[in-house]
């Protein structure tokens, strides 16, 4: 509990003389900042529950006009743990992001984030063990004040500009009933992002296959095409005489172009082949001219010379011999070609046999083979992928089926609890004779919070007091602050049970209130025996002084707070 607050700049005028407010007990139930007979405006009362709203880790004090007009300034205070430990904080305006740990005396020990401050409020100080939960997120929305915009009496779950159903989920993880749909929750985000990746892939073209079918009817066509393209490839197989009906698209493609690779390295070989062919007839002397052949050509040219002829043959034969060495080594040369591709060509042979396709088929059986294949795979890929995006949607639709089911049980859980507390607080305040108000938590995407029959004003401010107090009761919330603007509605007898209520509760209440003397001695006794301050205009605001109004004395402190900055 907060039990104790000081700041210097608090203050109020005696003798027409500002002095120090001192310091500030707060009481473990309700605690009353009183207003006066007038309900005086501008003296400091919002301002305060803006501060007690700091000390829990509030961010909205900042932007207060306190700042500006009275200068920076440091709040000091105090909380309990729930074994009555004290422990000691700064927070100051000027850096407000950070949070001091202090002996008793207000001495700085260490420095820390308010995020670890408020972290450590919610682990040390309230030991509040809501999983998936901030300390701010615990509190933050009850602490109805002028300026937080959580007041209004209709939307009692609102929280700043927060979405309906964020404060539907913060409400089920009060009540505990997060962890339930959670899991739940997860499942349904799963699925709906996967199916939302796949589709937003598909229709990128991503995915093969995937978007060229979409209705059952074109499933059933491309089953009849694969029917068809099958049993025309069998025909195919069976007048071959293979044995291709376990082969698939790729293996044929595959043995076709393996098919195209022979066909070279044979075309290659044969070259080789030839070329030896040519080189091993030199080595042989080629056809030397005999004797008889050259008595034949002296008689069809008597005039040639045979002599010289032979001394020319002669020396060719000399030539070849010195040759000889190097017609060896070109045929050995051309052997070794032939020999590698030979190797190539068996090598491929036993590749193409591997794929489970004879060797002696054509190529351009393969090549039909394998375009037919082919289109049988791509047809079935099609299929496959419409399978799979009808199993996504289904996959999505079952889970946020399940999700909303779940979440709708829990809702009523928690919708049934609150109302029934409501029921026995509403009961005592109007002794049984008047409606309590109700929460329709809906699908948790919205919700509705109303009296029924009865819509008035009063009514609906009354109806989120009683909220408030049914969730404080029921849930780990440590504390509540309501501002004097929820009470202007109610009527007299509906106060006076409700300070009851208040002054019953073990947790701490912080409320704004003023003219108590309108109210029944009953009343003005709680609210005697709660107030831990009191405002009024004339010196007894908050600051002592009122800067909404003109005064000399406005201007002389502001002057003061502008050379201390200087």
């Amino acid at each position: 509990m907060l039990f104790e607050m000081e700041c210097d700049a608090f203050a109020t005028k005696v003798d027409g003389v500002l002095v120090p407010r001192g310091k500030i007990t707060f009481y473990e139930g309700l605690n009353t900042i009183l207003g006066d007979k007038q309900a005086q405006n501008s003296i400091g009362k919002s301002t305060f529950l803006l501060i007690v709203d700091f000390c829990f880790g509030g961010d909205d004090y900042k932007k207060n006009n306190a700042k500006t007009k009275v200068g920076n300034h440091t709040i000091k205070f105090g909380f309990k743990d729930k074994q009555g430990d004290p422990h000691y904080y700064m927070r100051s305006t000027l850096k407000p992001t950070k949070v001091d740990i202090c002996d008793s005396e207000y001495n700085v020990l260490e420095t820390i984030s308010v995020d670890d401050f408020r972290d450590m409020l919610m682990r040390d100080i309230y030991q509040i063990d809501i999983p998936d939960i901030s300390f701010r997120g615990v509190v933050g929305r009850f602490m109805r004040i002028y300026g937080k915009k959580n007041y209004d009496e209709q939307m009692p779950l609102a929280n700043g500009g927060e979405k309906q159903g964020d404060a539907i989920i913060a409400l089920e993880k009060l009540f505990g009933a997060y962890p339930i749909v959670k899991s739940f929750k997860e499942e349904m985000d799963r699925t709906e992002e996967e199916w939302s990746s796949y589709k937003a892939a598909a229709s990128h073209h991503y995915i093969a296959g995937a978007s060229v079918i979409t209705t059952d009817d074109q499933l059933a066509e491309n089953q009849s095409r694969i029917a068809a393209l099958q049993t025309e490839m069998a025909q195919m197989e069976e007048s071959m005489d293979t044995e291709l009906a376990s082969a698939d698209a790729e293996a044929t493609e595959k043995a076709a172009e393996i098919k195209g690779q022979i066909t070279v390295l044979k075309r290659q070989r044969s070259k080789l082949l030839s070329q030896q062919t040519a080189v091993r007839i030199s080595k042989l002397g080629g056809h030397v001219p005999s004797e008889q052949n050259m008595k034949a050509l002296s008689a069809f040219f008597p005039s040639v010379n045979i002599k010289h002829l032979e001394e020319i043959e002669h020396f060719h034969s000399k030539m070849q011999t010195i040759l000889t060495t190097e017609v060896d080594e070109e045929t050995a040369r051309l052997q070794a070609l032939i020999d590698a591709v030979d190797k190539d060509i068996s090598r491929l042979e036993a590749e193409q046999r591997s794929l489970g396709i004879p060797v002696k088929l054509p190529k351009s059986f393969l090549q039909k083979h394998a375009q037919l294949s082919r289109t049988v795979e791509d047809l079935q890929a099609q299929n496959r992928e419409y399978d799979k995006s009808q199993k996504l949607a289904a996959d999505a639709k079952a889970a946020k089926e399940e999700y909303d089911t779940i979440q709708d049980q829990q809702l009523r859980k928690v919708e049934s609890a609150i109302y029934e507390e409501m029921v026995r607080i509403n009961d005592f305040i109007y002794d049984g004779e008047r409606p309590a108000p109700r929460i329709d938590l809906k699908k948790g995407g919205s919700y509705k919070f109303f009296t029924p029959d009865d819509d008035g004003t009063g009514t609906n401010f009354k109806g989120m007091i009683v909220f408030d107090l049914s969730i404080l009761r029921l849930t780990q919330v440590p504390a509540i602050a309501h501002d004097s603007l929820i009470f202007k509605n109610i009527a007299d007898l509906p106060i006076d049970k409700i300070f009851q209520l208040y002054q019953a509760s073990p947790k701490q209440i912080f409320v704004v209130f003023d003219k108590k003397d309108a109210f029944t001695q009953t009343t003005q006794d709680i609210i005697d025996a709660t107030t831990v301050i009191e405002l009024h205009e004339n010196g007894g605001e908050l600051f002592g002084w009122s800067w909404a109004k003109k005064t000399k004395e406005m201007q002389e402190v502001k002057a003061t707070d502008e050379q201390s900055e200087e």
